[in-house]
């Protein structure tokens, strides 16, 4: 490995899913995950996607914008084109569990809540 190229961290509790020749993941149990519901040192934590592409098998942290989700373990994800759809999950805290469904624009990196009327 290339110094100074991007080392995925392991994790578990998470998903994966490709689009084009990236695969994408998010979340997860992972180290340093602050254990609480939510709060602003978290959304920092969350506020990346790692991306690994298929061609060249390199890592790579993109930052994302936005309002990451909360459920941040055992989630379901699809994609529709250029999209990431995910939806529930856990925050692992107190039986925390979620029902709201967020999107990730891939190709601008950023979150937003799809309202479920």
């Amino acid at each position: 490995m290339a110094t100074g190229q991007y080392k995925f961290k392991e994790r578990a509790c998470h998903s994966s899913i490709v689009i084009r020749d990236n695969l994408y993941v998010w979340g997860g149990e992972q180290t340093g995950l602050p254990d609480v519901h939510d709060n602003e040192e978290k959304r920092k934590f969350t506020s990346s996607v790692d991306t690994f592409h298929l061609p060249t098998s390199k890592w790579e942290r993109k930052s994302t914008t936005g309002t990451p989700p909360s459920g941040v373990m055992s989630y379901a994800c699809t994609h529709i084109g250029n999209t990431i759809y995910y939806f529930g999950g856990s925050c692992e805290v107190n039986d925390c569990y979620h029902n709201n469904l967020y999107e990730l624009n891939t190709i601008t990196n950023k979150w937003g809540e799809i309202v479920i009327s």
